[in-house]
């Protein structure tokens, strides 16, 4: 007979002993035959009983209630499914000394002649028996094979079912054949996509939408980006078979090439913007000016009821930049300002020309207040960067007169019907032809004539030496038209009636010596 292995409640009436198997408690508990079973024998059973029910209800040391294994002394496996699969033991010795570090078993409690022996082990929770027919499980199948082999599945039965979470905190790590998952807190601190990878690594990216994809520096680099949409690579530097895409150099580079200025250094430029300086320098922006007519003739008093009007044109060039601005002025020989205002903006891809044609109506104040009549026409425009300009004069002239007369009085009369020229101060040629007294006339302030020559190059005047073929006098006389009044003019004429025969000769009336 064994001993028991402790008592409950010693000396008193409730005393009884605890036994370690269903052979020592019957031992104790004798046929009754005899009537020599006392209390004490049934307590032991009853106690023994409850002693080596492993799994029942227990507490800890504070006295919580539970279910549970209440045997310190439990120290052997256990066991959950039928015991035996067609005679044979589940668990036979060599399962278990051959599996001796797992502490729990499950099997199935199928019958022996099911199709499968698989174990499912399913999970119920929520609130409606509709779900309970079809929860997620654990399954445990027979793969078969060379080697045949247990496998482990976590498996839903609905096509719509739940998701599978793995959670391993905001720190943890989960582990799938050796794979890591990064941590929650790790895959959020990840960018969309990754920049840079080895062909034959496996990495996680998360997308868009968060979800996590495991790809190869392959899948990367075999198709970047997407069509219609930026991609943008981050790096420092960013390398392309080993080269960098940013050019640094901080030696001055020796001469003007395209765009790059003697001197230039580089510190991380872009290869596509060295490529364009390049190829595209910087070229500012153009502008032409011109006049329809820049001599007119001085106009003080019979102006048309608008003023004397004076066409001119322009031209814009648009190059690198938009021409942002535009402005036109007129201004007089002090500097004065008559007119300014805005012209035309010219924006556009590549080089543009545009031509424009405006006016300018001068009054006769402003034409008979300027002595020498020279106005200036400028335009400058800008893109932005560089500003460019255009000018151009304008001169209000008194003009020359010549050509016969057959009187020496009166010269009002007489420059009335000579033929006149509208020109600047320069030595002129005129063709000539006729009989009578040959005139010359031009405003006294343009200074004595230095010499006359005639058709055939002979010299006729010289100033400083006595002539006694020309002659000349200062007059006041005024426009024939009446556009201007009394003006000085120095009025050359021939001493005696001359001829010049048809067709014509070129007579020149110089001023420079």
């Amino acid at each position: 007979m064994s001993f028991a292995t402790y008592s409950i409640f010693p000396g008193t009436t409730q005393e009884a002993n605890s036994f370690n198997t269903i052979s020592d408690v019957l031992t104790v508990l004798p046929d009754n035959t005899q009537k020599l079973i006392n209390p004490r024998d049934v307590r032991d059973a009853i106690f023994s009983n409850w002693e080596n029910t492993v799994i029942r209800y227990t507490s800890n040391t504070l006295g919580t209630q539970y279910i549970g294994i209440a045997r310190e002394d439990i120290k052997d496996k256990l066991f959950f499914g039928k015991k035996s699969l067609s005679g044979s033991n589940i668990l036979s010795n060599s399962v278990l000394s051959a599996q001796s570090d797992i502490d729990i078993f499950f099997y199935n409690t199928k019958l022996d002649s099911a199709p499968t022996q698989n174990l499912k082990i399913g999970f119920i929770a929520g609130s409606s028996q509709s779900l309970h027919t079809s929860v997620p499980y654990l399954e445990v199948v027979e793969v078969s094979g060379g080697t045949p082999s247990l496998g482990l599945n976590l498996t839903h039965n609905q096509s719509s079912g739940g998701d599978f979470n793995f959670l391993a905190g905001n720190y943890g790590r989960i582990g799938l054949n050796g794979l890591v998952v990064p941590s929650y807190t790790e895959i959020n601190s990840m960018v969309l996509s990754p920049s840079a990878s080895i062909v034959g690594d496996l990495f996680v990216v998360r997308s868009s939408s968060g979800n996590l994809e495991f790809r190869t520096g392959g899948t990367v680099t075999s198709t970047l980006g997407s069509p219609g949409s930026t991609t943008n690579i981050y790096g420092s530097p960013v390398n392309v078979n080993g080269f960098s895409l940013e050019f640094t150099d901080s030696t001055p580079t020796p001469q003007t090439l395209g765009g790059i200025n003697a001197g230039t250094t580089f510190s991380n430029v872009p290869l596509v913007e060295m490529i364009r300086q390049l190829l595209y320098p910087y070229l500012g922006p153009l502008v032409t000016l011109s006049l329809v007519n820049s001599v007119i003739e001085r106009n003080h008093i019979l102006v048309p009821p608008a003023g004397t009007n004076v066409p001119f044109n322009y031209t814009l060039t648009k190059r690198t930049a938009n021409i942002t601005s535009t402005n036109i002025q007129i201004r007089n020989s002090a500097g004065v300002i008559l007119t300014s205002y805005s012209g035309p903006v010219l924006t556009g891809s590549g080089f543009i020309t545009q031509n424009y044609t405006d006016s300018f109506t001068f009054s006769g104040a402003q034409i008979s207040a300027n002595l020498n009549g020279s106005f200036t026409f400028s335009i400058t425009t800008t893109d932005g960067t560089q500003s460019v300009s255009a000018t151009s004069s304008l001169n209000f002239v008194y003009p020359y007169f010549y050509g016969f007369s057959a009187t020496t009085s009166n010269t009002q009369n007489i420059i009335n019907g000579l033929t006149k020229l509208v020109d600047l101060q320069d030595d002129q040629t005129v063709s000539l032809s006729g009989t009578g007294y040959l005139y010359y006339a031009y405003p006294a302030n343009y200074l004595t004539l230095a010499k006359i020559y005639d058709g055939n190059g002979f010299l006729l005047w010289q100033s400083g030496t006595t002539s006694t073929s020309w002659t000349y006098s200062t007059n006041t006389i005024s426009s024939p038209s009446g556009i201007w009044g009394g003006t000085s003019y120095l009025v050359f004429r021939t001493t005696n009636v001359v001829t010049i025969p048809p067709p014509s000769q070129a007579y020149q009336f110089n001023f420079t010596p």
